[in-house]
């Protein structure tokens, strides 16, 4: 009995860590640069400005919504200093993104996976500041 409560103490406790965790980036935007890897410019990718948001669980681009592509889960771990936080994969998916990074006091840096809907996958790193 006591081991059973015991884990269900420390789940409940790792459970709230996560969501602390998330808590940090919960309605905050960041104005970031998507600079295309040099394969992905090659094929043509420019460089451009967008604002991500991070609300409700889930993380949105507004310059990705230009191209239907919505919001998606994200997960954050570390302290309110210092923040990892990613998407789930996408591997092959049309018309998706997946997204991963850090976030360190005000500044923003990260990937972008950007699977267009004509199924090319384009790769950006990311780079920003809290708004």
């Amino acid at each position: 009995m006591k081991i059973h409560f015991s884990l269900a103490i420390l789940a409940g406790l790792l459970l709230a860590s996560t969501r602390a965790a998330d808590a940090p980036l919960e309605g905050t935007s960041w104005t970031v640069q998507a600079v295309p890897t040099v394969e992905t410019s090659n094929k043509g990718a420019k460089r451009f400005d967008d604002v991500l948001t991070f609300s409700g669980g889930k993380l949105s681009s507004k310059e990705l919504q230009r191209f239907e592509i919505g919001p998606v889960a994200y997960t954050a771990t570390g302290t309110t200093d210092f923040l990892n936080w990613e998407t789930a994969p996408v591997l092959q998916a049309k018309g998706k993104a997946q997204w991963d990074g850090v976030v360190k006091e005000q500044d923003i840096t990260g990937n972008l996976k950007w699977v267009t809907k004509s199924g090319e996958v384009r790769y950006y790193f990311i780079n920003g500041k809290k708004r």
